[in-house]
């Protein structure tokens, strides 16, 4: 997105003690794993209580959350940024109401003993006390963090004067002073973000623009491209454009490269030929649909409309749908140890590691199969993939 040094910075601070306004929009306080829950709620006050070993396991996840915003991996703070609108709602009434009723009310710990330490006991009681149509009664988003808060109480009350300590008193204050000053800090972010998402929309519409003046082609047809490298997790955004072009230089490529007769049947040729021509106006969604079209037909063989699919999926970046059309040349053609190798590959490329493994064993079991229903075959045995 082309941040600054210094909006990284505080980017990456907020969303490490708290960016709970946005946070907690999209995901919810249960969803997140406990250590961050307590960062998210407590701030540098339960950051400071943590252990040398959990403090270690925070810088490390700082770390690697700040460099993966230097690389333009940001995809989950705009999915926070861009939540559900309710949820955001939702969440900045609660806020306001554990600021105004929550200091009101005193537990001690000795009520909380007597609950028998039961958080649901304890949530039905404090939410008896809230007016009736409060959200932290009402909304799933207000009451998971009015649990969370009250987990969150159990360790100061039981560490300090039970006698004296109540909620209200010595927890809650100090966790609404972190909410507080996490919200504030929230939204002077957020206005960051649409700042840098708005140089950033521009310029992508500037070089789309550029490129379909230089190649004489509609710049509606470049934006399913501009969105799949946009959101690829191995293109770094300092090399987006290069991306890009390099994307568009292949295509045009493929556009121009014949359509060699085959014994599929002209039909096939034919279908492969109108895909390769709506490819010279870098229309990929077209040459798809083309594709597929032809592949409604029972008369047609599919598996070469298939790969001819693949190639144009994977040279616009458009991973998930290769990976499902080298599942259906798989199913067709049992022998194609490359197709679910590559396919392997992709996997891996999209972070999906168990997907990675069975893909790649898949393939070795292949080549194991036939290797040993062939040993003679000089062709496999010269093949080093097999």
């Amino acid at each position: 997105m082309g941040l600054s040094e210094d909006c990284i910075e505080k980017l990456t601070g907020v969303a490490l003690a708290g960016g709970l306004a946005g946070t907690l929009a999209y995901v919810g306080v249960s969803a997140l794993a406990p250590g961050l829950t307590e960062l998210i709620l407590g701030g540098g006050a339960l950051a400071a209580r943590l252990s040398r070993e959990r403090q270690a396991s925070f810088t490390a996840f700082q770390k690697t959350l700040a460099k993966q915003l230097k690389k333009g991996i940001s995809t989950e703070i705009e999915r926070i940024h861009n939540g559900d609108p309710s949820k955001r709602a939702d969440l900045d009434q609660a806020l306001e109401e554990i600021n105004t009723h929550l200091p009101k009310l005193a537990f001690t710990a000795q009520e909380i003993a007597q609950s028998g330490f039961d958080v649901e006991t304890i949530l039905d009681r404090v939410s008896d006390l809230l007016p009736e149509n409060a959200t932290l009664r009402q909304s799933e988003i207000g009451r998971t963090l009015l649990r969370q808060l009250i987990e969150l109480s159990y360790h100061h009350v039981l560490t300090s004067d039970k006698h004296a300590a109540t909620l209200a008193s010595f927890s809650f204050k100090e966790i609404i002073g972190s909410l507080a000053s996490i919200k504030a800090s929230q939204e002077s972010i957020e206005g960051k973000i649409d700042d840098a998402a708005e140089v950033s929309d521009r310029r992508h519409a500037e070089l789309m623009a550029a490129i379909a003046r230089e190649k004489g082609v509609d710049p509606a047809h470049l934006k399913p491209l501009f969105e799949a490298v946009g959101h690829d997790p191995v293109v770094d955004p300092r090399h987006y454009e290069t991306a890009i072009r390099a994307a568009v230089e292949s295509l045009l490529a493929r556009a121009s490269d014949p359509v060699q007769p085959s014994n599929d049947g002209a039909a096939v040729d034919e279908a492969i030929r109108l895909a390769r021509k709506k490819l010279k106006e870098l229309d990929t969604e077209g040459a798809v649909a083309a594709l597929e079209e032809a592949r409604q037909s029972p008369l047609i063989q599919t598996i070469r409309l298939l790969r001819e699919e693949i190639a144009i999926h994977e040279t616009a970046y458009q991973w998930e749908s290769a990976l499902e059309k080298r599942a259906m040349v798989a199913t067709l053609d049992k022998d194609d140890y490359v197709v679910i190798g590559q396919a392997g590959d992709i996997a891996s490329r999209l972070g999906l590691r168990e997907k990675a493994r069975q893909s790649h064993q898949m393939a070795g079991a292949i080549c194991e199969r036939l290797l040993l229903s062939d040993p003679d075959n000089t062709e496999w045995q010269r093949d080093l993939s097999v």
